[in-house]
């Protein structure tokens, strides 16, 4: 899976003009996408980031290539998760290597993580909208998407997770009906049942203090920083491979990491091509 292309079928898709897009082709991270990543990092919010970066990667959406930006901003939170966990394996490599803190004595734990192992299978029923009754009030939604991600980072924390539930609600039956706390906790909970890869939850046990816990892992803000990290580097590598192969600095942006580093380890080994 993880080469220099990669095809996924996302769990949910999206539905355009009454046309169901689920297959996804990407193509790994190049040198230029770090550069040009790394210099959005200050002053564009992360779900932004991520929309901006999967645009750049995603190449194909069924028969829609390219694929403009509003279509991957406008994919459910879980089909950007997913596609993420698979540009990460198919630029960086299959291990994920990370510290967590602990929940209960903040003891430094190790993460190894692999993207295959987070990834869940594709749904067996998506569909544009979704109904739940409660209280004999009936509520039809969508699934949360990128571009409400972006825009309820744009508001203060208390009020954009009620903006983005808001503009998640497709229909409510009775017309006007109240939408009481319990009724929002119970959509709030069947927009995660319907896109559980929008909320990927990792268990851990702490050997410091003994004590079980989960943590929530972000899968834009763990490769966009792996990112940042890779573009720091890049200005050592480009002068290292141009001053070896004579290669143009262009050609270098263009390699994917891995190939990069493939003549990287072969300098640092003293061997020759």
């Amino acid at each position: 899976m993880w080469g220099q292309s990669a095809l996924l079928t996302l769990p949910s898709g999206i539905w355009l003009d009454g046309k169901h897009y689920r297959a996804a082709a990407l193509r790994p991270l190049t040198g230029e996408d770090e550069l040009f990543m790394s210099a959005l990092a200050a002053s564009v919010s992360l779900p932004e980031q991520a929309t901006i970066l999967l645009a750049r990667c995603v190449t194909a959406l069924g028969s829609i290539a390219p694929v403009p930006t509003d279509v991957i901003a406008a994919l459910p939170v879980g089909d950007r998760e997913a596609l993420l966990l698979t540009l990460r394996g198919l630029s960086y490599g299959g291990r994920m290597d990370g510290v967590l803190n602990c929940s209960h004595c903040n003891a430094k734990l190790d993460l190894d993580l692999h993207p295959d192992q987070l990834l869940l299978p594709p749904y067996d029923q998506p569909a544009p909208v979704y109904e739940l009754t409660v209280e004999g009030v009936t509520v039809a939604f969508r699934l949360p998407t990128g571009e409400d991600e972006t825009l309820a980072a744009r508001l203060p924390i208390d009020h954009a997770e009620a903006d983005l539930l808001r503009r998640c609600l497709v229909d409510v039956t009775p017309e006007r009906a109240e939408l009481s706390e319990a009724l929002i906790d119970a959509v709030e909970q069947a927009m995660l049942d319907c896109d559980p890869q929008a909320e990927i939850v990792i268990d851990m046990h702490c050997p410091e203090c003994g004590q079980a816990f989960s943590a929530l892992f972000d899968t834009a803000q763990f490769l966009l920083r792996e990112v940042g990290q890779r573009a720091r580097q890049l200005y050592h590598d480009i002068h290292t491979l141009a001053l070896t192969y004579h290669w143009r600095e262009a050609d270098i942006l263009a390699l994917p990491f891995q190939r990069r580093q493939m003549y990287l380890n072969l300098l640092d080994e003293g061997g020759t091509l």
